[in-house]
C-alpha cells in the first residue's frame, strides 16, 4: 500500500483521513500514475490530486463493507477506482436500516411514516465487475446510500474465469479522489475544507492520539457509516486536526517465542506501552491453469487501442484498451438505479 499525490511548491500535500491508526505519508505522483491521472480527469472532468494505491496479492486479501468518509472529499466529485491485474467485485450495499437511525419509508397499506428499521425493507444489492484497466466512478451521493467492499474470494481455482485468475490473481487498485485538506510539508500543520482552519494562512498544528478530538472524529466516521442521509455539516463541518488516531510504537513479533517473551517482559518493565504490528508474507502463487497462461499470453500480444499504454509491472506492459465504466445516480431519489458505460464502442451495459 501506497499514498501519492500532487506536491505543491512549498511541499504541502492533500491529506484523506479515514479510521486508521496513522495517515500514510504522501510521495509525489510517480510518472506511470499520473499518466492514469490523467487519462481518469479527463472523464470525470474535474481535478484529482490523491490516489491510495493497493496490491490485492490473491481472492484472499479483501476490504471491508464501508462508506468512504467525506471529510476531506470535495463535495461534487467522484471516487475514481482504477483496476489492473486480476478481475475482482466491487459489492454495493444499501446500509442495514436498525443502525441508520435517518431513514424513513412509507409502510405499507397505512401510508405512515415510520423508521425503516421496523419497515422490514430488504438490503439492496449490486454487484459491478471490476476487470483489468477498467475504471469506477462513484458520486458521494452513491456513497452516502450504499456500502461498498471487494469481498474474499474463496472459490477453487478450476471455478474461476481466466480474468479472475490473470496475472497470478495479484490486482493493482487506484483509488483517486480530489482532496480539500491539507499538510505542510513538515507534516505538522493542516488546513483546508476538513480542518478547523480553512486557509494556509491560518493553518493550525496537527492533533496525534487518542484524544477527545480524535474520538469525536472517530464517532463522526461511524455515523457517515451507518447513515444514508448524512448532514456533513453537522459532523464535519467544525473540523478536525486530528492527523494519526495512534502513536503507539508497534511490536513486530518474531517467529521466536522466548525472544518474543523476553522483549516483552523488558518493555513492560520499562513502562513502555505499544500495539502489535503483523507483516504477512505474500502467499505462495498457485500454479497457472492453461486457461489463464492463455489469457495472459493474448494480452501481452494484443496491441493497445487506447492513447494510455502504461506498465502494469515490469516487465509485462499494460495492453488491454482502456474500458470505462462510469457509476453513478440516474435520479437524486431513487437510489437503486445505476448507469454504467463503456467506452470500446460507445455502447451502453
Amino acid at each position: 500500500m501506497c499514498v501519492q499525490g500532487y506536491v505543491g511548491e512549498d511541499g504541502s500535500v492533500p491529506v484523506y483521513r479515514h479510521p486508521s491508526d496513522e495517515c500514510i505519508q504522501v510521495e509525489k505522483f510517480a510518472p506511470t500514475v499520473g499518466q492514469i491521472k490523467l487519462e481518469v480527469e479527463k472523464i470525470v472532468g474535474h481535478p484529482l490530486n490523491h490516489v491510495l494505491i493497493q496490491y490485492y496479492r490473491s481472492g484472499n486479501d479483501y476490504i471491508s463493507e464501508h462508506s468512504d468518509k467525506t471529510l476531506d472529499i470535495v463535495p461534487g466529485s467522484y471516487v475514481c477506482n482504477m483496476s489492473l491485474g486480476a478481475e475482482r467485485t466491487m459489492v454495493f450495499r444499501t446500509k442495514r436500516a436498525h443502525k441508520d437511525l435517518t431513514r424513513e419509508t412509507i409502510r405499507s397499506g397505512t401510508g405512515k411514516t415510520v423508521p425503516a428499521s421496523e419497515s422490514g425493507d430488504k438490503r439492496q444489492i449490486y454487484r459491478a465487475q471490476l476487470p483489468h484497466n477498467s475504471l469506477c466512478c462513484m458520486g458521494l451521493q452513491t456513497n452516502m446510500q450504499w456500502l461498498h467492499a471487494i469481498r474474499q474470494d474463496k472459490r477453487a481455482s478450476r471455478d474461476k474465469s481466466p480474468a479472475t485468475l490473470a496475472y497470478g490473481g495479484g490486482r493493482i487498485s487506484l483509488t483517486f479522489r480530489r482532496i480539500g485538506t491539507f499538510l505542510d510539508a513538515s507534516q505538522t500543520l493542516i488546513w483546508g475544507q476538513g480542518a478547523v482552519a480553512k486557509s494556509r494562512e491560518n493553518a493550525r498544528p496537527v492533533v496525534n492520539g487518542q484524544t477527545d478530538e480524535t474520538v469525536q472524529l472517530l464517532r463522526a466516521f461511524g455515523s457517515e457509516n451507518h447513515s444514508s442521509v448524512f448532514d456533513w455539516e453537522a459532523h464535519y463541518g467544525r473540523g478536525f486536526d486530528v492527523l494519526h488516531m495512534s502513536i503507539s510504537p508497534r511490536f513486530f513479533a518474531s517467529t521466536d517465542a522466548v525472544v518474543n517473551m523476553t522483549i516483552q517482559l523488558y518493555l513492560a518493565e520499562l513502562g513502555i506501552k505499544y500495539a502489535k504490528g503483523s507483516i504477512s508474507s505474500a502467499p505462495v502463487a498457485e500454479k497457472k491453469t492453461k486457461s489463464a497462461a492463455n489469457t495472459d499470453n493474448v494480452l501481452v500480444a494484443t496491441k493497445t487501442t487506447s492513447s494510455l499504454d502504461v506498465p502494469y509491472m515490469v516487465p509485462s506492459p499494460m495492453v488491454a484498451p482502456l474500458n470505462i465504466i462510469l457509476n453513478k445516480h440516474a435520479s437524486s431519489q431513487d437510489y437503486s438505479k445505476f448507469c454504467f458505460f463503456r467506452t470500446n464502442g460507445g455502447q451502453q451495459v
